[in-house]
């Protein structure tokens, strides 16, 4: 796995809605995993080729820490994919600093992606999305980016889906506010592969939950902040596995905060 070319987010469309089909040119079945992850290492945005990726997945944990226990302001945070590609970013201004991005993803029976985005959020926003109520939200990748370009403490990141009111809530925030762009990217499941959809809560003295059962389970939706006031941000965690993690922490680890995980547990 490498490090490719340093990639800038595409401008986005004021609630852009649109779907992209990623499975067209998917390797034989056979040859794929069910459930995986894809590591990389960068100091800016980067890309990162991995063939389990030619088809549409959906995201079953994120992971971002900067190496050697450091904590910085932040100007972008994402985990998205294209055709064949895990796309990251984890970075201040200056976009110098190492890094680790981790993510796990599990192979759906849809494969097409949706996206939807918007260029004006300022602390929190709604992302307009097609309310199909047949369909359970699967979250498959996030983009968030200061609009000015402008490092910041962080507060709070959240990405919630409210299919029945059309739209997902981001949020983005240190204490006062601040400009970003917001591009989320998912799947729609039908009800007959999901079980049920389970929330979990953590905090900084239980930072991973035990799953209530052992069946397979991907993200819908996520809310971790900081209940002290915004910081520096050295480790953003979620995931769903065995224990279903989410934390956000500086270098100090010492600080209050609250998680929050939705996750879609599959048939």
């Amino acid at each position: 796995m490498s490090n490719a070319r340093s990639l800038r987010p595409t401008p986005p469309i004021l609630a852009a809605l649109c779907c992209i089909g990623l499975g067209l040119a998917a390797p034989t079945a056979g040859a794929l995993m069910k459930s995986f992850s894809v590591t990389a290492n960068g100091t800016s945005a980067g890309a990162t080729r991995s063939l389990e990726l030619t088809s549409a997945v959906a995201m079953s944990g994120v992971k971002f820490y900067f190496q050697g226990g450091n904590d910085h302001k932040i100007e972008r945070v994402g985990n998205w994919q294209t055709p064949g590609i895990m796309n990251y970013v984890f970075e201040d201004q200056d976009a110098g600093d190492k890094y680790v991005a981790r993510a796990g993803f599990r192979r759906l029976s849809t494969n097409v992606i949706h996206e939807a985005s918007r260029n004006d959020c300022r602390g929190s926003c709604a992302l307009p999305i097609h309310a199909e109520t047949d369909k359970v939200f699967v979250l498959a990748g996030f983009e968030l980016s200061n609009r000015r370009g402008e490092d910041r403490n962080i507060r709070q990141i959240a990405i919630l889906p409210e299919l029945h009111k059309g739209r997902i809530n981001v949020t983005f925030a240190d204490n006062s506010g601040f400009d970003f762009l917001a591009r989320v990217q998912y799947l729609l499941l039908p009800k007959s592969e999901v079980r049920t959809v389970e929330t979990y809560t953590t905090t900084e003295k239980q930072r991973a939950v035990a799953a209530k059962s052992t069946a397979d389970r991907v993200i819908q939706g996520f809310n971790v902040r900081f209940t002290n006031g915004d910081h520096h941000v050295g480790d953003l965690t979620i995931w769903a596995s065995r224990e279903i993690t989410a934390y956000i922490k500086d270098k100090n680890d010492d600080d209050p905060m609250r998680g929050e995980v939705r996750v879609v547990v599959l048939r």
